[in-house]
Formats: structure tokens, sequence, C-alpha cells
């Protein structure tokens, strides 16, 4: 198992993201944040790659720029 593939604590997560774990607690209850890994009912973890991932979504060329996934919504 190499660096990238162990399990980050939602505080790590936080720190790698530039978040709050508040901020992780909220999005895992209402989603749209960074898929996590359900280790036992009171306790989750993250995968490295799994935040990188949802951080390369997130890239935008300007303020103005919608993701896909919003404009899927917006249509709807």
């Amino acid at each position: 198992m190499n660096e990238h593939d162990h399990l980050r604590t939602p505080q790590q997560a936080a720190d790698h993201l530039g978040l709050t774990v508040r901020f992780l607690e909220g999005r895992r209850y209402r989603g749209g944040g960074p898929p996590f890994v359900r280790i036992s009912k009171t306790r989750c973890r993250y995968r490295m790659a799994d935040l990188d991932d949802w951080i390369s979504e997130r890239v935008r060329t300007s303020t103005s720029d919608v993701a896909a996934s919003v404009r899927t919504e917006v249509a709807s």
C-alpha cells in the first residue's frame, strides 16, 4: 500500500482541502462533498485519490463557468 492509498481522517482531509471538519460533516449529510469510506456507524475516512479527484472536478476558468452537474440540475 503506498502513501496515496492510506485512509485520511476527517481532520486530515479537511486540512488537505483547506476546509473545516464541520464543512465535511455537512457534506456527508447533505451530499456534494468528496466520497468517503464508512468505517463504522460513527467513523469515516477519506481516500487521497478521492480528495484529489473532488478538487479536480471543481477547477474553473472563470467565476461564470458553471459545472456540468449544475447545468443539468438547472435544466431539469
